[in-house]
């Protein structure tokens, strides 16, 4: 209500705010074909990292993502087998059920776009 716009109204211009709705976001450039475009299944790293970067970006309010994203992967390797698998059972259980739901998928990623070669050598 008025109370909330008021208090936004009086935070400091600089802060900014990340709002995560419980939603599939579509990218910008998705068309009509994409729309049914299946997903991979989440591997282990993935399972854990979207627990753990919520509990980062809590932390850390002004950390950018590229940073929070560093510091789970330094996490992620430093973890002993044993802590990761709860992770590896749960990303095992999804591709699992991601097989039965899906039995025909196959992961087709798309070909990147060939950078043309640069004629001057790089200067070392």
């Amino acid at each position: 209500g008025k109370e909330a716009v008021m208090h936004i109204m009086s935070l400091p211009a600089y802060t900014t705010y990340s709002v995560q709705p419980e939603v599939e976001r579509q990218s910008p450039q998705s068309s009509e074909e994409d729309d049914d475009k299946v997903k991979r299944p989440m591997n282990a790293f993935m399972v854990w990292s979207r627990k753990m970067r919520k509990k980062i970006a809590d932390e850390n309010p002004k950390m950018h993502n590229s940073e929070i994203s560093k510091r789970l992967g330094t996490q992620w390797k430093a973890l002993s087998d044993e802590e990761k698998r709860p992770y590896i059972e749960e990303a095992k259980r999804l591709r699992e059920a991601h097989m039965k739901k899906h039995p025909n998928y196959k992961y087709k990623p798309k070909r990147k776009k060939q950078q043309p070669l640069r004629r001057f050598p790089i200067e070392m």
